[in-house]
């Protein structure tokens, strides 16, 4: 009789033991689902204020961490939809700034060139700090891609320092400017200009107040123009 007792016991905690672990198996299968639509959304628009990055429905930009962040899609289409003042980007990363977004294609840089699209609404991005004078390639964009169109960018009272091909929007554009304005300064070594560093792209409309200074190939509005 207790044996028999026992083993109706053993049986049902067997059960119960098979039970529990498909519950346990559910929770973690649908624990994992939801993580990974968290990744999702955190790779799609977490790191900005709406879109999905394509041509027609661009990642929206409101302030300057989601600028900033562009870096972590150099290749998805942008655009402004308010001003922004980047005033705290004085503070960053132990006083350099900003990180340009996009760096020239040679090594170990290869594809980190940006190859997008960014439309500036005509709003304005305003005390934007770089102060990186041991870095070559210095801008809101460090490089543009030949396939690549920055349009419609104001840049006011903008703070730019690095060593060569600094510009106040592009240090060395082999893309498409259009509609661009800065204000401020730009500072560096070799190639330095109040909008791009270097031009093989093609650019229109465009014109700096910039206080440009440097010791080889300065320009005003470029630092050396090889494009159209």
């Amino acid at each position: 009789m207790e044996t028999n007792v026992v083993r109706a016991l053993y049986k049902k905690n067997i059960y119960v033991g098979i039970f529990i672990l498909l519950i346990l198996a559910a929770m973690v299968s649908s624990g994992d689902y939801i993580q990974s639509n968290q990744e999702y959304k955190k790779c799609n628009n977490l790191f900005f204020s709406g879109g999905s990055g394509t041509a027609s429905d661009p990642y929206q930009i409101s302030n300057v961490t989601e600028l900033q962040n562009v870096r972590e899609n150099l290749g998805a289409h942008y655009m402004l939809i308010n001003d922004i003042d980047a005033n705290e980007t004085k503070d960053w990363d132990g006083g350099k700034g900003f990180d340009s977004l996009g760096e020239y294609p040679e090594f170990p840089n290869f594809g980190k060139s940006f190859t997008g699209s960014f439309n500036g609404n005509d709003y304005k991005i305003i005390n934007l700090v770089i102060n990186r004078s041991d870095s070559d390639y210095v801008g809101l964009f460090g490089h543009i891609h030949a396939n690549s169109v920055i349009q419609d960018v104001l840049l006011c009272n903008i703070n730019i320092y690095g060593n060569n091909y600094v510009g106040g929007l592009i240090g060395y554009n082999d893309g498409d400017m259009n509609n661009c304005f800065s204000t401020g300064k730009t500072k560096g070594n070799c190639n330095v200009g109040g909008l791009s560093g270097l031009n093989n792209g093609f650019i229109s409309n465009v014109s700096s107040s910039c206080n440009v200074s440097g010791h080889e190939n300065i320009g005003g509005l470029i630092g050396e123009n090889n494009g159209i």
